[in-house]
């Protein structure tokens, strides 16, 4: 099992961050250097299962479109909704 992610992150003051990750067991993997890519752009989701299903050819693939931005990843955020409303 191979897992691919596409991360885009942007911290208060700092400029965006894509990066692209492979993870295997017990290892994480960036791949390439960091980028800054909108993640709001439709054709970044396409250039992304592009790059995925040429660099890592499989018979079976599943893309998951998770979080936007309200996860752990950065727990000292306020955010602008109160998720439990």
């Amino acid at each position: 099992l191979k897992i691919c992610i596409h991360f885009d992150m942007q911290r208060p003051g700092q400029t965006k961050t894509t990066k692209r990750l492979l993870i295997e067991k017990n290892k994480i993997i960036q791949i390439g250097q960091d980028m800054a890519m909108d993640s709001g752009d439709s054709q970044t989701l396409i250039d992304f299962g592009k790059w995925m299903t040429e660099k890592f050819p499989s018979e079976h693939y599943v893309l998951v479109l998770w979080n936007h931005g309200t996860g752990i990843i950065e727990p000292v955020l306020k955010k602008s909704i109160n998720p439990s409303e």
